[in-house]
């Protein structure tokens, strides 16, 4: 059974609420580096102007034991840190997305080790 609603982003089909997918324009960037605990790893562009980047999904792999700090480019502002196991891929979905305070800065990684890091980054402007 369908119900047609007017205005809403949902539609009820069969008893299952299904929605029509995101609200914004969703961006993806592939990044990798040999040593990022020198020189940190942008994983995002810069964001619309005016704008914050929000962080949807990561898929990180590393071939090395180390510590992944995500902070803001400009500010360098931590936003986060990830412990991660060698040659173990972590993925990690922000259920409300994790949101850079600084406007205008693109996201980085910087590592506590020497290594292989690559990231692939889901994001959005708001």
């Amino acid at each position: 059974m369908a119900v047609t609603m007017t205005e809403t982003h949902y539609q009820i089909v069969k008893g299952l609420s299904l929605d029509a997918g995101s609200y914004w324009t969703a961006t993806q960037k592939y990044a990798t580096s040999a040593n990022a605990s020198s020189t940190a790893l942008e994983i995002t562009n810069a964001p619309t102007t005016g704008k914050v980047v929000v962080i949807d999904d990561l898929l990180i792999s590393t071939d090395t034991d180390m510590t992944a700090t995500i902070r803001t480019t400009t500010a360098q502002t931590t936003i986060a840190k990830i412990y991660i196991t060698a040659k173990l891929p972590v993925q990690i979905t922000f259920r409300n997305g994790l949101r850079s305070p600084d406007v205008n800065n693109k996201v980085e990684i910087l590592t506590s080790a020497s290594g292989n890091i690559a990231v692939t980054t889901s994001y959005h402007s708001e």
